[in-house]
């Protein structure tokens, strides 16, 4: 057949490689539309760059700690640890407390706090009108 000449190992491996590209189909659509979603106004590219950096930092931490833990390096895993979550916190810190940002971003919000509330008015409005209907109706 066409898959004899593979071992086990190998069938097994290429199962898991099948199964999450089909996990991750659907995952991706997903992650597309939020990412939509979030980048709408100014202030969603703010929080998709704090998101992204934010995992990223994450990512190469975790990347770097698993290397010398592993590995026979010679230096102090505490000088290593200490060093990365100060750079990263410092910087996201700053990204997040940015003037400039979060003036964008109270701007943002309140148009879609003012946009909510007229919404909900003609809503309102709407439905007086047909509770005023049904109650003609029923006379």
């Amino acid at each position: 057949m066409l898959f004899d000449f593979l071992s086990v190992k190998d069938v097994i491996v290429l199962n898991l490689i099948f199964l999450s590209s089909i996990i991750m189909i659907p995952l991706s659509v997903w992650f597309f539309y939020e990412v939509r979603k979030i980048c709408e106004k100014a202030s969603g590219f703010l929080v998709l760059g704090q998101v992204t950096f934010l995992f990223l930092s994450w990512g190469s931490f975790i990347t770097i700690f698993i290397i010398f833990a592993f590995t026979q390096a010679e230096i102090s895993a505490l000088s290593l640890i200490l060093t990365i979550v100060v750079g990263f916190l410092g910087t996201i810190t700053g990204m997040l407390f940015n003037q400039d940002a979060l003036k964008r971003t109270y701007q943002d919000r309140m148009v879609e706090r003012e946009e909510r509330v007229e919404d909900y008015d003609i809503w309102l409005n709407e439905s007086k009108t047909l509770l005023k209907e049904m109650k003609k109706l029923r006379r």
